[in-house]
């Protein structure tokens, strides 16, 4: 059993036997399973419990758009075969020197092989398809996942005598795939395929057992690619025509930062400002945006669940459901019986630039750590399937989905939502933000706020004069730049002179 252990995980297997027929000189016929020589022999084959099925490699389907397609990740191998006892699931057999029985009984095994992944993604990429291994490990914003479950597999070892480590192999397999797609929470469709491959007539090889179920495998993979089915549903990547066209505006109210702030000298009411979002499952992260008690957090972070509470400053608040976006991964809450505060989160309406610095708040992997605030850099700006995402080295982990993002001033910039992490869920310091624009975009928000203005006039003297004066103004949804004439940025400017930290608000 030690031995079959070590095979159902490195996988082998053989071909259709060989009978050799002869006719001898007396005309008696004989059958062998060698070819005798200076004999004119006809090779004969038969199906036995231990031959292999071959099976023949299709000619792909090539992707031939010329916008690469949504990322396909191969996101998990699962052998899922019969739990069985010893005597009822035969699956191979030693074939040289004493013949040994394989038998499977270890029912379902989640294989984590990252060689494993990179080979069925070898053979997506031969046909121009854009792949990913996220075994283990999250994969890209908005990539399809492909989930592969070994239904059936064959196996037969020809280990070389005194150094059983060469062995020369053939393998059989037959795969169930699942196309997944998280963005929407949907399967997309299941195919069958199988793959093999036959090296028992070659050279012992180290490693042969790995390498020939590994083949076996890409053999499949490729057979996958094959079937018009699968191919007519690998398209070029753009997740914002498949957004939610929300038909009613939100009018909510925020307010937008003007760079008068410092992150460090109002962390402390950041922080007081970052909720801990509890669901069923296990908790994410938000951040309110106003005196109403409003919640952003990812989409992904609640579900479909109602029942949802907000952990506050060491206190827990029902919250109630207002929208979400899945495409985007956003979602908006609000938090019922919502204490008042007297600090607002402002907006950044600058667009993040490449190297500037970020800062964190979330609650990584435990409710113990939470407000955790680490800090990096925006690392650059990607467009993924349609999508804009601003990557981050900052350091992010489970927990911290949906949570806040400040810029230096203090001002929200964007929320978290995926990242690149170990097998064992370390970050690899790849991270991805929504930026703040497309999340209020996305959940169609329109902000209207009573704000004072500063405007210049020219007094009797003709010396300029500042007055503030008090309207109900209503803030541009759009992130859009606001107008001022000349005479009033030359103003802003000296005041910003006068005073190290600004105290005059533009909206």
């Amino acid at each position: 059993m030690k031995f079959l252990f070590s095979f159902t995980i490195l996988l082998t297997f053989s071909a259709s036997a060989e009978i050799h027929k002869w006719v001898d000189k007396e005309g008696k016929v004989h059958f062998s399973d060698r070819n005798k020589k200076g004999l004119k022999t006809q090779t004969l084959q038969f199906n036995d419990k231990y031959s292999i099925p071959e099976v023949e490699k299709l000619e792909p389907i090539k992707y031939q758009h010329k916008k690469k397609n949504r990322t396909i990740s191969i996101a998990s191998i699962i052998l899922d075969m019969p739990s069985s006892s010893f005597e009822n699931v035969r699956i191979g057999r030693v074939t040289c020197g004493q013949p040994v029985d394989l038998y499977w009984t270890k029912g379902v095994v989640d294989l984590k092989s990252r060689r494993l992944g990179e080979i069925i993604s070898t053979a997506f990429k031969e046909a121009n398809y854009a792949t990913e291994v996220s075994l283990g490990s999250t994969a890209a914003g908005g990539s399809l996942e492909l989930r592969a479950k070994l239904k059936n597999i064959k196996m037969n070892v020809c280990a070389k005598k005194y150094n059983p480590k060469l062995t020369k192999n053939a393998s059989y397999v037959k795969v169930s795939w699942t196309l997944y797609d998280p963005v929407l929470n949907k399967k997309i469709d299941t195919y069958i395929t199988s793959g093999s491959h036959n090296a028992l007539g070659l050279s012992y090889i180290k490693d042969g057992s790995q390498f020939s179920f590994a083949q076996a495998m890409k053999v499949s993979a490729t057979n996958l690619l094959a079937m018009p089915g699968f191919a007519y549903q690998i398209k070029p990547g753009n997740l914002s025509a498949i957004k939610t066209k929300f038909k009613k505006e939100l009018v909510i109210n925020y307010n937008f930062g003007h760079g008068d702030r410092k992150f460090r000298k109002i962390v402390k009411q950041l922080k007081n400002n970052s909720v801990i979002v509890k669901t069923k499952n296990g908790h994410g992260s938000g951040v309110i945006i106003n005196k109403e008690g409003y919640v952003l957090t990812n989409a992904h972070v609640i579900g479909d669940e109602m029942d949802l509470k907000i952990m506050l400053n060491k206190k827990q608040y029902d919250a109630k459901f207002i929208r979400k976006e899945p495409v985007r991964d956003v979602a908006l809450l609000q938090i019922k019986n919502f204490p008042e505060s007297n600090f607002v989160i402002k907006l950044s309406k600058n667009e993040v630039s490449v190297g500037d610095e970020l800062y964190v708040i979330g609650t990584p992997l435990k409710i113990e750590f939470s407000h955790s605030i680490t800090k990096g850099i925006a690392s650059a700006i990607r467009d993924i399937s349609g999508l804009p995402y601003i990557q981050t080295d900052a350091a992010i982990n489970p927990g911290n989905s949906g949570g806040p993002v400040f810029n230096s001033a203090g001002e929200l910039i964007g929320l978290t939502v995926s990242g690149i992490f170990t097998r064992s869920g370390a970050s690899l310091n790849i991270n991805y933000l929504i930026p703040i624009k497309d999340a209020i975009s996305s959940l169609k928000m329109k902000n209207t706020t009573t704000q004072s203005r500063l405007t210049s006039h020219t007094g009797p003297d003709n010396k300029s004069n500042i007055t503030i004066s008090d309207k109900v103004q209503q803030e541009p949804d759009d992130f859009s730049d606001i107008k001022t004439n000349d005479k009033e940025k030359v103003l802003f400017d000296i005041i910003d002179e006068w005073l190290s930290e600004p105290v005059i608000k533009l909206f």
